[in-house]
């Protein structure tokens, strides 16, 4: 993503239309990074997207100057994204006579061995499947696609399974890239209305933002937590809470854990998942004095300093005249 300020980049955002030069900066990179890269199989990924968006749009011509010092305002990478083992191949209308998708065909380099998805391992090849279409970031609202068949491998170790391909996992329909382009946005506004300012489904958004928390949840340090504050949170109408537990350390505070209602057992979880040997480690512990959280705290953290909400706390206190 490029590197905007916030508003600036939500000025861009709304339908893509507010900013001709942020189009020709995307077409541009690629236009300059293909015109430095050797037309050569097995080192180079020809991505021709620029020659069929002028033909749509000539009146939007690259200009000359350079811009290969810039990163990608899409993918946030230097230049075009490429994929060792796979070469990109003409880019071409999905429907000639519409005009609205780009479709970029994917073929694996020669003499390449497929990666089994399961031990990661290179393995011959057993056969492959019918085309797929995986979505990537669009262009001018216009829906870019990779296509590629995918082939089996015959691996030793697995058996016949599926390869592994750098651009997506599993079964996902949308690339990786533009998973965490959709999440990226889903933090300045409402996944409705990335949705709607990019001409997706809500779906997409939702399986983006999920695949960047699991990202996180898997990446995430817990050493260092010092202090601690929990909280509960109305999410429903009916008595219907979340318990949010927080690191409040003064050089770092961020949500740590979520869990559903407000009992011991919820708050308990959390503890499990800190680890006995972090909790040892605990020196504040901040929360009101909601009763089933003060017995968590009692038996888990009752080596750290209590700290009571002050909020509460004057709540109890008789009123004097």
């Amino acid at each position: 993503m490029c590197s905007e300020s916030e508003d600036d980049g939500r000025a861009h955002l709304p339908s893509f239309k507010r900013s001709h030069h942020y189009h020709l900066f995307v077409v541009e990179t690629i236009c300059v990074n293909q015109a430095r890269t050797p037309e050569n199989k097995y080192t180079a990924a020809r991505f021709p997207v620029m020659d069929v968006v002028a033909k749509h749009h000539p009146s939007r011509e690259p200009h000359s100057r350079a811009t290969e010092n810039y990163p990608h305002p899409f993918t946030g990478k230097r230049g075009v994204e490429r994929y060792k083992s796979f070469v990109y191949q003409e880019a071409r209308w999905a429907n000639p006579k519409t005009k609205t998708e780009i479709e970029i065909p994917i073929e694996p380099r020669a003499n390449s061995r497929a990666i089994c998805s399961d031990c990661d391992k290179q393995a011959p090849g057993y056969d492959r499947l019918a085309e797929r279409r995986f979505e990537f970031v669009p262009l001018w609202q216009i829906t870019v696609y990779f296509v590629y068949a995918m082939r089996r491998v015959d691996c030793p170790r697995c058996g016949v399974k599926v390869e592994r391909v750098p651009w997506c996992d599993g079964k996902n329909q949308l690339t990786t890239t533009y998973r965490w382009f959709l999440s990226g946005w889903a933090k300045r506004l409402s996944w409705k209305g990335v949705a709607d300012a990019l001409e997706t489904t809500w779906q997409n958004v939702f399986r983006s933002v999920k695949h960047a928390v699991s990202w996180g949840l898997a990446h995430r340090n817990l050493e260092g937590i010092e202090s601690i504050g929990v909280d509960e949170v109305q999410w429903q109408q009916g008595h219907k809470y979340l318990t949010f537990v927080y690191q409040i350390d003064g050089g770092r505070k961020r949500l740590l854990w979520i869990g559903k209602d407000r009992t011991m057992k919820t708050f308990l979880r959390f503890f499990r998942m800190l680890g006995k040997e972090r909790c040892g480690k605990l020196k504040f512990v901040c929360s009101d004095m909601w009763k089933p959280y003060l017995r968590v705290i009692a038996k888990k953290a009752g080596h750290a300093i209590h700290v009571l909400d002050r909020f509460h706390i004057m709540q109890k206190m008789p009123l004097t005249k």
